[in-house]
């Protein structure tokens, strides 16, 4: 909605050249129409911001707690007995890690299971501290950009609203997919990578494909199925089948929409090859401006 709040002057007229049509709005409304959320939705809702409102509280106990304890010494004197002990951890550490080159396949479960533990323990402080104040905010920074994209489209209100039938998994995936050359192909590359990571453990990692398979096919669906319809197919049988995962179903869809016109020498492709590495490389180099990554998500 746009308002001119500029008023006519009295020598104007309708067919004047200075009519008020050719002023610059002086003000922009942005209006957005929200309805009741789907249960599920709301649900969600209610419990983030319980648990919001609990982190809250806790923090503002901690902040009250760690105020009233004593200070802790200076510097210079924690720096007494920490001397010595890092002397001798660096002083010690080819020894530990020779130690551990050669016992490393006697002690490689407990290994595995002590490096998934510190992962899920560094997982769940990574999501406490996304629920304090600060952590939210930083988060919201580069939710929003994504969450304004996704509200936008007739299938995000379809999932966030009760407006209609609910939309199938492929059509949201469709919103954040890329679909230009380059990020294309990244994703085609990681989605690949996923599916042959089950070789790190060759049979737990048969028992990941069960829940990688489906996840993968919508994936392949919603950014190849318009050109490669069997893709899907082939994509969730070799991801099914044990010892098939190096199949690359992701790369192959990406081949078949852009290698002919690659391996043509299609003068406009091999354009649109240089513009995406010169976007990508003027992103990477104005990674550090979080109101430029901003914006340029929104634009995307």
């Amino acid at each position: 909605l746009i308002l001119n709040l500029q008023q006519n002057s009295p020598q104007s007229s309708p067919n004047s050249p200075h009519d008020t049509l050719d002023v610059p709005p002086t003000i922009r409304l942005k209006l957005r129409l929200e309805g009741p959320y789907r249960p599920e939705v709301a649900a969600l809702i209610s419990l983030a911001n319980t648990w919001f409102s609990l982190i809250d509280r806790v923090e503002s106990s901690t902040h009250q707690i760690v105020g009233s304890l004593p200070k802790l010494p200076a510097l210079n004197f924690m720096l007494v007995p920490t001397v010595p002990i890092a002397t001798i951890l660096v002083v010690s550490s080819p020894i530990i890690i020779g130690i551990f080159i050669v016992t490393l396949p006697l002690f490689l479960p407990l290994v595995i299971l002590l490096a998934t533990s510190l992962i899920a323990l560094f997982s769940a402080g990574l999501g406490v501290y996304a629920s304090t104040k600060l952590g939210r905010d930083q988060v919201a920074t580069f939710i929003s950009p994504l969450y304004n994209t996704v509200a936008s489209t007739p299938s995000g209100q379809r999932l966030l609203y009760q407006t209609g039938p609910r939309p199938t998994p492929v059509s949201l995936a469709r919103i954040i997919l890329p679909k230009s050359l380059l990020p294309k192909l990244f994703l085609s590359l990681f989605i690949d990578l996923v599916g042959s990571s089950s070789y790190l453990l060759p049979i737990v990692g048969e028992g990941f494909d069960l829940a990688w398979a489906p996840l993968q096919t919508v994936l392949i669906i919603a950014m190849y199925d318009q050109l490669s319809p069997n893709l899907k197919y082939v994509s969730f049988v070799e991801e099914i089948l044990p010892f098939t995962d190096f199949i690359p179903s992701a790369t192959i869809g990406w081949l078949t929409e852009f290698g002919p016109s690659l391996i043509g020498g299609d003068k406009q492709t091999s354009e649109k090859v240089v513009s995406a590495v010169h976007h990508l490389a003027v992103e990477t180099k104005t990674a550090g401006s979080q109101a430029i990554e901003t914006e340029t998500g929104m634009r995307r």
